[in-house]
């Protein structure tokens, strides 16, 4: 037989938090719709979702082998029309409830168009683990997010891409380094984030494992610096040319356990440092 003393009212608890109710609060029933799916009405935009990694098929054999619906859960979905519904959470629940025979899948299911698909998708990911920061940065852009859009305009135009495989590395012309571009585009613009990745492309274009997010935004906040004292440039990508970045960053480990401060920041610095070297007038670093 249930003590009922052992349980506590999801109103007192919310009440000892201080928490107050208020009056009167949205139907959830207008936004939201309790559905039973077949397998085959669930869909995955790739606008904005990422694709199964190798991990993410293991966990789904694991998952397989004990199905449990108590464990399932209902994922989450939007109507995209001829019946069928772009999945924003569950995906690799939904493979497996279909590889498990499942007849019908729980899900919630909301309306919204693209842009909202990707929000919902950010914010149902933002604070796992399992997603990465390309398939959220993606979904940002999806979504309109202005600095997202902007970083992946400018490397389009540059031709430098963020589809890398997990665990590998990178190539020439490729980047892990989203994050950091987007970055550079908030505190420096978009004109001097194009120039300044720009000219690391181009002073060692076949060189692989260049653009991490060290490289980036060391650079990128020296191009910054020497533009702002209308430094000359060429002579900057010529400093650039002979850099070894895995060096550097090393360097400046060496200098953030003895100094502190940033990584990249003590980066910036090096660069101006190396830019300066034999002149009279120097940058400030």
């Amino acid at each position: 037989m249930t003590d009922e003393n052992q349980f506590d009212r999801i109103c007192d608890i919310a009440s000892e938090l201080g928490f107050e109710r208020k009056a009167e609060s949205d139907d959830p029933s207008d936004a939201l719709e309790l559905l039973w799916l077949h397998p085959s009405q669930i869909v995955i935009d790739r606008t904005y979702q990422r694709r199964v990694s190798a991990s993410g098929k293991s966990r789904i054999k694991r998952a397989l082998k004990d199905f449990d619906w108590r464990r399932f859960g209902a994922i989450s979905v939007v109507p995209v029309g001829d019946n069928l519904y772009a999945c924003i959470d569950g995906q690799h629940r939904a493979i497996t409830a279909w590889a498990a025979g499942a007849a019908l899948v729980p899900a919630v299911a909301f309306k919204a168009d693209v842009a909202d698909q990707a929000v919902a998708f950010v914010g149902v990911n933002v604070n796992r683990t399992a997603v990465a920061s390309i398939d959220k940065f993606r979904a940002r852009v999806a979504a309109g997010d202005e600095a997202a859009v902007i970083t992946q305009e400018i490397m389009n135009e540059l031709g430098i891409s963020a589809d890398v495989p997990a665990g590998s590395a990178l190539a020439p012309h490729q980047t892990r380094a989203v994050g950091k571009i987007e970055k550079l585009v908030k505190m420096i613009g978009r004109g001097l984030t194009f120039t300044s990745l720009e000219m690391l492309r181009d002073a060692q274009p076949e060189e692989p494992n260049l653009l991490t997010a060290f490289a980036v935004e060391a650079s990128g906040m020296a191009v910054a610096k020497l533009v702002d004292a209308e430094a000359d440039l060429d002579r900057l990508e010529k400093i650039l040319a002979d850099i070894d970045f895995d060096s550097l960053r090393d360097d400046c480990k060496q200098l953030v356990k003895l100094q502190g401060g940033q990584l990249a920041r003590h980066g910036t610095a090096c660069i101006i440092r190396l830019y300066n070297k034999g002149l009279r007038d120097k940058v400030a670093a």
